[in-house]
């Protein structure tokens, strides 16, 4: 636990070095002397990456909630598609999944793991899928028709 501080550190003094780009991808063992991986992720990025990862990371991450964001509204806009599977890839599995990758990054440099790569598919396919629906259902002109209006009973009906 002590080297998670102590590379914290380690990548906070490379990436004062070498601001802009950093040290280049999977160079904080040698970037460091140490040997050793940072094991945190936001110490890799910006030792390795720079402002340039910091603000990559970033914009990947604004992306993904964006992407959330515009699902959300898009089945806001559509109340009567039921939250189905591409509900949950694409609105809430994607951001709950970047939001734990986020904070496992503190204890661990997954930032390299294809995680990223493959939620990102995930969400894109869903988002892609939401919005050809739309588009159909816009171009054809299609509404659902309303519900008849039902009268409540409870339990006991009249008889003459």
């Amino acid at each position: 636990m002590t080297f998670r501080w102590d590379a914290l550190g380690y990548g906070w003094d490379i990436w004062m070095n070498n601001f802009i780009t950093g040290t280049g991808p999977s160079t904080f063992a040698l970037a460091s002397k140490t040997g050793l991986q940072a094991h945190n992720l936001y110490s890799q990025t910006m030792s390795e990456m720079g402002l340039l990862g910091i603000i990559s990371l970033l914009a990947l991450v604004f992306c993904f909630f964006r992407n959330s964001r515009e699902m959300n509204r898009l089945y806001a806009e559509h109340p009567w598609w039921e939250k189905d599977f591409t509900y949950h890839v694409g609105a809430t599995g994607t951001a709950l999944s970047i939001t734990l990758l986020l904070v496992m990054g503190i204890g661990g440099h997954n930032l390299f793991r294809y995680n990223w790569i493959w939620f990102g598919a995930f969400q894109m396919c869903a988002m892609t899928i939401a919005q050809r629906r739309a588009e159909s259902e816009s171009s054809y002109g299609w509404e659902p028709e309303p519900e008849p209006f039902q009268p409540a009973t409870h339990g006991a009906t009249a008889s003459i």
